[in-house]
């Protein structure tokens, strides 16, 4: 397996561990912010993980089309706009988004602004070499 290869087991898995790790059920996710890079191999993984193990309810979205791809400041600065999301009640949708790809289809894609109160949510990070994060943040 290449360096950059991600793993769609490695991933949900990640995101199982962080689940559990907060005391949180995936019925109980109100957003995740997917790691989402716009590659066809990358996004299609991520999208299958979060399908197995948060289902197609979830509403899931991307930054990077605002900001870019910004390497190893990209989940700092997109956790700062979600928690931003949470406490303005908005889900932003994935910027330039307009066909969803067949390989990415099964989960909920944010295709327009949505007004929601957000109390847990999700954070995706996806590195090379299978360095993995999810971070879940829960609203006090």
């Amino acid at each position: 397996m290449h360096v950059s290869q991600p793993d769609k087991n490695s991933i949900a898995l990640c995101l199982r561990e962080a689940l559990a790790s907060a005391k949180v059920s995936s019925s109980e996710v109100d957003y995740i912010n997917a790691h989402a890079t716009a590659t066809i191999q990358g996004d299609k993984e991520e999208a299958s993980a979060i399908k197995k193990v948060l289902g197609d309810l979830t509403p899931v979205s991307s930054l990077k089309g605002y900001i870019g791809h910004t390497l190893g400041a990209s989940g700092a600065l997109e956790l700062i706009v979600s928690l931003a999301m949470m406490e303005k009640k908005i889900i932003y949708p994935t910027l330039n988004l307009d066909n969803v790809s067949p390989d990415c289809q099964g989960i909920n894609h944010v295709m327009e602004p949505v007004s929601k109160d957000i109390s847990i949510m999700v954070k995706n990070c996806f590195a090379f070499g299978g360095i993995n994060s999810v971070l879940v943040c829960k609203k006090l």
